[in-house]
């Protein structure tokens, strides 16, 4: 461990008095210890290791709240489980090819055939919920609306960067507010736990700055709609949208480098999972939040 581990400070010990006796009444014990198990992977949204003395136990803890923690968006994970195929995002996968659909139909200029991919996302999203025959149907019904009302709605085929612009300035920005910890500052604590001032005032420097970043590429593709062909409008925009983003973050990684050449420093494939986590922890919070308002009603 790179920082030094102080129980007093980092470690707390619960004792619950009113459990029932796991010798006479092994179900509710059972029971009791789903509920608290659940109770405490809530608190830490989602970051809790569980340990179990018994093997069947700890199976069906796991049948008991998978369902439960999924619907909270948490994943949970049990030893012996592998990563079975079923566990392969289609909606996600599905997704993908149907963004990569969209930036090649309006990087060519067709509106109706961007406004349909538009529907069929749409659609995607309604399946992806568990109602897959709703979906299904949304995805065909709004795709031949926008086929044939094309000329109508041609102004929606701006929506998606734009739209991904301004929620990227918001996740970014609405960290920025009083009492909340700063988006990067977040990521960096996923590596070091104690970050000394100078790298809190970095990190929170930096996550100004991708919330200015997102903020000019969505004022950008907002002034170069009305003076650019939708066409040439795609190209610049999607292309900026990727280049930028990519460029600031390998550019401030190697800049951290210099900037603090004797703190430890994770490679791009540590901190990249990082990213990631957070991203996904500060997605679920909302749920998280209701989940425990409606527990302490």
């Amino acid at each position: 461990a790179r920082q030094p581990v102080r129980l007093s400070h980092q470690a707390e010990l619960h004792l619950f008095r009113r459990m029932p006796d796991p010798t006479t009444a092994v179900k509710d014990f059972e029971e009791a210890c789903w509920a608290k198990i659940r109770e405490y992977v809530l608190r830490t949204r989602g970051r809790a290791f569980v340990l179990f003395t018994s093997n069947q136990t700890m199976q069906r803890a796991a049948n008991h709240l998978r369902d439960d923690l999924h619907a909270q968006g948490l994943m949970l994970m049990c030893q012996g489980d592998g990563m079975p195929a079923n566990r392969i995002p289609a909606f996600g996968l599905l997704w993908l090819a149907l963004a990569v659909a969209y930036l090649g139909a309006s990087a060519l200029g067709d509106r109706a055939a961007t406004l349909v991919v538009l529907a069929l996302m749409a659609g995607t999203l309604v399946a992806a919920s568990g109602q897959r025959v709703a979906g299904l149907l949304a995805a065909l019904a709004l795709a031949a609306a926008a086929w044939h009302f094309s000329g109508r709605v041609a102004f929606l085929v701006f929506v998606p960067p734009l739209a991904a612009f301004a929620f990227m300035a918001y996740f970014f920005g609405r960290t920025l507010r009083a009492g909340e910890e700063p988006l990067i500052q977040r990521i960096a604590r996923k590596a070091d736990p104690v970050l000394p001032a100078d790298v809190a005032r970095y990190t929170r420097a930096l996550t100004v700055i991708w919330t200015v970043v997102f903020a000019s590429l969505f004022l950008l593709a907002l002034a170069l709609a009305p003076l650019l062909a939708f066409a040439s409008w795609s190209r610049w925009v999607n292309g900026l949208g990727y280049l930028v983003p990519a460029a600031l973050f390998l550019g401030e990684y190697f800049h951290r480098k210099r900037r603090f050449p004797h703190r430890h420093r994770d490679p791009l494939s540590v901190m990249i999972p990082h990213v990631i986590a957070v991203m996904r922890e500060m997605a679920i919070e909302p749920s998280l939040r209701v989940a425990r308002d409606g527990e302490s009603h």
